[in-house]
């Protein structure tokens, strides 16, 4: 399952366009004390105290997609979402439930391989902020 959960944010991690913001909302103080994720810790932005944002520039991008195959950390991804310029684009839920806005392609036949996985893709024109 991680492998596939991996596929599909290195896909969207590449369509993202410029000034993206990552909120993880549960478990990044766990991957910190468990020495996971560490240098995400550079692209740390302040914008709620207690909240973690992380800028995604392209050095944290790549940082990212060059890490993810490390299966370790991407458990601690639960609940996050990516925003830019305060619209949300991407929102994960319980680690398997993406919910895309229409910008990101991701293909069909991956789409159904995430289905027998228990990963489900849903696209909506307008993620509610919670």
């Amino acid at each position: 399952m991680e492998e596939l959960i991996v596929k599909v944010l290195v896909l969207i991690l590449r369509q993202l366009p410029s000034e993206c913001i990552l909120h993880i909302t549960d478990y990044i103080e766990n991957a910190f004390s468990d020495g996971q994720l560490l240098p995400l810790k550079q692209f740390h932005i302040e914008k709620e105290s207690g909240k973690y944002y992380f800028e995604l520039s392209k050095r944290c991008i790549s940082y990212l997609i060059e890490d993810l195959p490390n299966y370790n950390w991407v458990s601690y991804l639960v609940h996050y979402e990516i925003s830019h310029h305060d619209r949300i684009i991407m929102r994960v839920l319980d680690e398997t439930i993406f919910v895309l806005t229409p910008m990101f392609h991701i293909p069909e036949d991956l789409v159904h391989e995430c289905e027998q996985e228990n990963i489900w893709i849903y696209v909506e024109d307008d993620i509610k902020k919670e």
